[in-house]
């Protein structure tokens, strides 16, 4: 099981949202959200290979193989509605298991909420993956993610670095095979200050739900958004 709700249940009606974390971290992102759980809405973050209570496994060599990983492991999990929240690496990561669970026959989810993600088809404009680790940790720090205080702290980067440049070179060599709109609403949201996507990058996400989509724009954020700006952010879709 691979459900990090914090010693939660995890109950039998409501709608859960299962939250993929971006590059570099684990299902922690999305505890703030946890607080915005009632009955209709159940928050589920999905922690992966190499990183907080799986540190121990190896990380997938590519993000098809990551996400044909998690779609087996969540589908004992699928068994009524439900929809993805993907942060990042996460919405490449939640399209690619829809793409399974079509293929599959399996329910699909009602929503992919995609934040600070290229739509699957655009490639990365930067890579960072490949960066010396000066240059690596600067890219980092414009980035939002990450305080200085633990880029300079070289025992804490040296379990880090590796995982985080590990999910970049995962993201950066993804390589769409086949462009498959799927029935599932998409929306998506991007910063207006993001330096790893532009508005455009985003936008394109429309090509691929055959229903729905919208697109939030979050003027004075960065790539990573602050745990109260996405709680603010998600909980706009919990009310509409």
């Amino acid at each position: 099981m691979n459900l990090y709700r914090m010693g939660r249940p995890l109950p039998d009606t409501g709608r859960r949202i299962f939250c993929l974390p971006p590059a570099g971290t684990g299902a922690s992102t999305f505890y703030p959200l946890m607080e915005l759980e009632n009955e209709g809405t159940i928050i589920c973050p999905v922690s992966l290979p190499g990183r907080e209570g799986r540190a121990q496994e190896a990380i997938p060599r590519s993000l098809p193989d990551l996400a044909h990983q998690l779609a087996c492991e969540l589908t004992p999990f699928l068994s009524q509605p439900y929809c993805l929240l993907g942060y990042s690496m996460g919405a490449l990561l939640g399209y690619e298991m829809i793409r399974c669970w079509q293929e599959w026959g399996i329910d699909l989810p009602d929503s992919l909420f995609t934040i600070a993600c290229r739509a699957p088809h655009s490639p990365f404009s930067r890579r960072l993956s490949n960066l010396s680790s000066p240059d690596f940790r600067q890219a980092v720090s414009r980035l939002g993610g990450l305080p200085n205080i633990i880029l300079n702290d070289e025992e804490t980067m040296s379990l880090y670095e590796p995982l985080l440049r590990s999910d970049f070179k995962n993201c950066e060599n993804y390589q769409l095979e086949k462009s498959t709109p799927v029935p599932s609403k998409i929306h998506a949201v991007v910063s207006a200050q993001d330096e790893l996507l532009t508005l455009e990058d985003a936008e394109a996400w429309q090509h691929y739900s055959e229903n729905e989509f919208s697109l939030t724009v979050l003027p004075n954020a960065s790539h990573i958004l602050t745990p109260a700006q996405l709680k603010k952010t998600f909980a706009n879709f919990i009310k509409s």
